[in-house]
């Protein structure tokens, strides 16, 4: 890995010739701060802590169309795929709870025999500028997850603000493309000091939620603890959590149709939905919303580590600040890792 030094005036000039050549999506500030397409350095907001909506809708639509029909047309014509979007874009400024949600998504949507192709077009055209974080929200804890606040993982190029200059970490391949005829002054050892001193302090006062790591191997053991009851009674199931979350990625399919011609849509869903599991039987194999809390929860420390090698959370925090009830999921986990029964 290389590090260099960027000095700041010269992001202006670094942001123009990628908007010039890709869509460049970055945290901009409005009554909240959102990422949006941006053409300029101006627009740019550094100093946030976290975004309200996740980079991913970037990546993974909140709704998108798959394919149009029309019954009237010629048989050859009668559906048509709709395009898909493939235009090179940089995804700047994220925080690194961000970055490491692309690389947790990856694992859904572009392994095994089949990957996704909308999410691969997007995803394949991207590359991801993270900034580590220079504080952290009292709603943060991506350390216990496995992150921290210079993690670079899901990075190609990686950024610590010290001052008067970007300390930059050239993560991969592309990352060194984006920086093509750039020179970058290599970095000198007490300003790397200084980057790694700043971040391994924001990371030893983090909140740390213990037992996470024993979720998995005892969810078997703790699947009908009457935790599942004490946790659930102050969800209300909107979903804010899910629809807010960097990592879920739940999806329904429906066509719209009007005088038999339409598209077929894709749009997120939730796991916290009663319908989400009720069969054309009528049947409903998590009708009770306790039951459904479980399966958000074990799901991301149980049953997505059991496949895919690591925890579906990034310890962002939007959940814990959007839920309308003032829950926090850092307490049900606590909760639920001391139910998990000690093993001799």
């Amino acid at each position: 890995m290389r590090r260099g030094i960027l000095a700041k005036e010269r992001l202006g000039d670094l942001i123009r010739r990628w908007a010039g050549e890709r869509l460049v999506v970055a945290p901009v500030r409005h009554d909240t701060v959102e990422f949006e397409p941006v053409s300029s350095a101006d627009e740019i907001e550094l100093g946030y802590r976290n975004t309200r909506l996740p980079a991913k809708r970037f990546l993974f639509r909140p709704s998108e169309a798959l394919l149009r029909f029309d019954l009237k047309a010629a048989p050859e014509r009668r559906v048509t795929e709709a395009a898909t979007e493939s235009r090179p874009m940089v995804l700047f400024a994220v925080r690194p709870c961000e970055a490491r949600s692309f690389t947790l998504l990856d694992r859904v949507f572009l392994g095994g025999d089949f990957p996704d192709p909308y999410y691969a077009n997007r995803r394949g055209a991207t590359a991801v500028v993270g900034l580590a974080c220079a504080a952290f929200a009292p709603t943060c804890f991506c350390t216990s997850v496995g992150g921290g606040p210079a993690d670079r993982t899901g990075a190609d190029l990686f950024l610590f603000d010290v001052g008067e200059v970007f300390l930059v970490d050239v993560v991969s391949k592309r990352g060194e493309e984006l920086l093509a005829g750039l020179p970058l002054p290599e970095a000198q050892p007490e300003t790397v000091e200084r980057a790694d001193r700043a971040a391994a302090q924001l990371a030893a006062a983090m909140t740390v939620v213990p037992g996470l790591d024993q979720i998995g191997p005892r969810a078997e053991e703790v699947f009908g603890d009457s935790c599942w009851q004490k946790i659930g009674e102050r969800c209300i199931a909107c979903a804010a959590c899910s629809f807010l979350c960097p990592t879920c990625h739940c999806f329904d399919i429906q066509d719209e149709v009007l005088d038999q011609i339409g598209r077929r849509v894709r749009n997120y869903d939730s796991c916290m939905f009663p319908l989400f599991t009720l069969h054309a039987s009528g049947h409903n194999p998590r009708a009770e919303k306790s039951q459904r809390v479980r399966q958000r929860l074990m799901h991301k420390f149980a049953y997505f580590p059991e496949h895919f090698g690591a925890m579906a959370c990034v310890g962002c925090g939007r959940c814990i600040r959007a839920c309308p009830a003032a829950n926090d999921i850092r307490q049900w986990l606590r909760i639920l890792a001391a139910s998990c029964p000690e093993r001799t």
